[in-house]
């Protein structure tokens, strides 16, 4: 009897989706580029259903690597490094609780700064891929990928943005600035905020 229920539970775990921690991908972008992300899908992520806002994140010039045997680097500081330590990206928003899913591209040891195509490319695959809502699409970056996104910004002034925020930071999960700096750009009760306090 005991084997038999050691047994069924070592199937029921193995049959499960485990969405708890980063799995390693990567795709080739339109230019022939390869780009190794890191993918989180919350617990309650469905591929169908109540569809999921997205969180991209740049990392800093520490973290740069190949996209293949690097690419646990890129999720070695700032936000990533909070989901590595078991935070499930879950906030409760007026009253309704939301999970994020998560990319975290790494950009490439050859470049000195971050390219728009790796961002680009992360949307054209989570819209494609993923269960997210594309009008909740969230771009932030910590010390070189802080400049990755304001290189962004500048590029979407003249055309139409399929960003709901830019955010940059420097100060590595420094997140009692951040809600300080979302505070003074969102009016009160804004889903950012309400986001931002809930982290530790």
């Amino acid at each position: 009897m005991t084997r038999s229920v050691v047994t069924l539970l070592f199937l029921f775990i193995s049959l499960s989706p485990v969405y708890s921690q980063f799995k390693e991908k990567s795709l080739k972008a339109v230019n022939g580029e390869h780009i190794g992300f890191n993918e989180f899908l919350p617990e309650d992520y469905r591929k169908t259903g109540e569809r999921h806002p997205l969180i991209i994140f740049l990392h800093g010039i520490g973290e740069r690597g190949d996209g293949k045997k690097d690419l646990s680097k890129a999720v070695s500081a700032g936000l990533p490094k909070f989901i590595r330590q078991g935070h499930k990206m879950r906030f409760q928003v007026n009253g309704k609780w939301e999970s994020f899913v998560v990319l975290v591209p790494q950009l490439d040891s050859k470049y000195g700064y971050w390219r728009n195509f790796y961002t680009e490319e992360m949307i054209k695959y989570a819209k494609a891929n993923l269960n997210i809502d594309p009008n909740r699409i969230f771009l932030t970056g910590m010390s070189l990928g802080g400049g990755g996104v304001g290189n962004l910004l500048l590029l979407h002034l003249k055309m139409p943005n399929p960003l709901q925020l830019l955010f940059p930071y420097v100060v590595p999960a420094d997140f009692h600035l951040l809600q300080i700096l979302l505070k003074a750009t969102f009016p009160s009760g804004h889903f950012m905020l309400q986001m931002i306090k809930q982290f530790p």
